[in-house]
């Protein structure tokens, strides 16, 4: 925290924040654990989300039968629909 002067709420704040990180060290120490970094690269992180995103969706009924999309000539289409 910056500030020119502490607060009570700037004080009130650290002494909670250093009395969890001791009750946090003494639990570890009781448990044998010692803390240590997460290492993941940034791109595992990242391609989980694009995948999240990534569907896939059969248009195949969208198509004519020469393949053309039905959207790149919608009048064409609703023209032969009519007849």
């Amino acid at each position: 925290l910056y500030a020119d002067q502490v607060t009570g709420s700037m004080e009130r704040a650290m002494a909670e924040t250093n009395r969890r990180r001791e009750k946090q060290m003494e639990w570890n120490a009781a448990n044998g654990i010692t803390p240590e970094s997460v290492k993941s690269r940034i791109s595992d992180i990242l391609d989980s989300v694009y995948e999240k995103d990534h569907v896939r969706a059969d248009i195949s009924q969208f198509t004519d039968s020469a393949g053309a999309m039905m959207g790149n000539n919608l009048k064409a289409h609703l023209d032969a629909m009519d007849k």
